[in-house]
């Protein structure tokens, strides 16, 4: 297909596309379908203690019975703070953490906004478990839910846009 041999092939003095002067165009390749975009937000919960929020997704689905954080369903449009609410696993403040993170699946491309939280001690969610910070990048979670533990540790060590831009001070030299 990348480079025909007319001149060899048996069938050059019958072949339509050599007479219409088109085999080296064929043969053509469909275009790609679009792939489509789902969107979902991500609820990091931590404890004071440093524990994080895990749950069990259901059996059955994408990521079935795996390990991961907490989650409002994936859908075509983004999530509004007031629709995305309902689905946090508790109720508090959440900070919306800047960028997103992007995952492609063979179906579809999936776009995570990660919003955190702290509580002061370990609530009993349904159906959760709770892991020490520092063990959530080697909890077996799907490389999804890895790319988000990435994503709020990385964070969590940049210095804020605030930070960055006061002068030092004498206590900072």
């Amino acid at each position: 297909p990348q480079s025909p041999a007319c001149i060899l092939c048996p069938w050059a003095t019958e072949c339509r596309a050599r007479k219409q002067g088109i085999a080296a165009d064929l043969p053509r390749k469909e275009p790609k379908k679009a792939i489509p975009t789902r969107h979902g937000v991500v609820f990091w919960v931590q404890s004071k203690k440093g524990d994080v929020l895990l749950h069990r997704r259901p059996p059955k689905g994408l990521l079935g019975g795996m390990l991961a954080f907490p989650s409002t369903e994936w859908r075509t449009k983004r999530w509004t703070k007031n629709e995305a609410q309902p689905a946090a696993p508790v109720k508090k403040k959440w900070l919306a953490l800047p960028g997103v993170v992007e995952h492609t699946f063979t179906h579809f491309h999936l776009k995570l906004e990660v919003w955190v939280s702290q509580v002061a001690s370990v609530p009993k969610v349904a159906q959760a478990t709770w892991i020490a910070r520092g063990e959530v990048t080697s909890a077996g979670l799907p490389n999804v839910m890895q790319k988000v533990a990435r994503h709020v540790l990385d964070s969590a060590t940049k210095p804020s846009k605030a930070a960055a831009k006061r002068s030092p001070t004498p206590r900072d030299a």
